[in-house]
Order: C-alpha cells, then structure tokens, then sequence
C-alpha cells in the first residue's frame, strides 16, 4: 500500500478491543484532501505515492538514521547492541512483510 492508502484506509474493522476512533480518520482524510488541492503548500506530496516500504528504505539511508546511530555511540552503548539495532532496522520491513502473508 502506498503511504495515502494507508492514510485513507479505514482501520476500523480491526479494532477489537478498544473504541474505534473514526474522529483521527475523517480528520488524517480532510488533511490530506487540503494538502492536495492547496497549490500554494510548498511541500513535496510524492511521498503520498510512496509505499511505507519505500519510505523506511530512505529514512535508512539517510543523514537522520546515521545522526542516530551516532547518538547510540554518545550515549555509550555497546557495539554488539548497535549492530544489532541496525540490522533489526535493516531487516524490520521483511519481517512485517512476512508475517502478513502467513495470515
């Protein structure tokens, strides 16, 4: 799904155990209708088109996930456990993805 789908996707029918919020829905939907046809929001929308694969993807090779692995350093944690957040971040999106088509 691509990031709008996901935004416009009504989650509802999946909320078992605690009141739907369909208040955050119409909204996250209003919001994105705004942006769409505002031509003077001087934001770049294509992210919308992007599927939340794509997304994560880019957030791990950017400057962001480099600052913070670099502040995991600073706070003097140990290497084992940053290889490791790395590669649970590098392998976070398969996994997901997997479990999903088991269901």
């Amino acid at each position: 799904m691509t990031f709008k789908e996901i935004i416009l996707k009504s989650f509802i029918e999946y909320q078992k155990f605690h009141k739907p919020s369909l208040a955050n829905y119409y909204h996250n939907k209003s919001v994105l209708e705004y942006l769409e046809k505002d031509n003077d929001i001087k934001i770049n929308l294509n992210i919308f088109n992007l599927t939340y694969r794509q997304i994560f993807n880019e957030y791990l090779g950017s400057k962001e996930f480099e600052m913070e692995i670099d502040n995991l350093r600073k706070q003097k944690e140990n290497i084992k456990y940053i290889k490791t957040y790395i590669i649970k971040a590098h392998n976070f999106i398969n996994f997901f993805s997997q479990r999903l088509e088991s269901i």
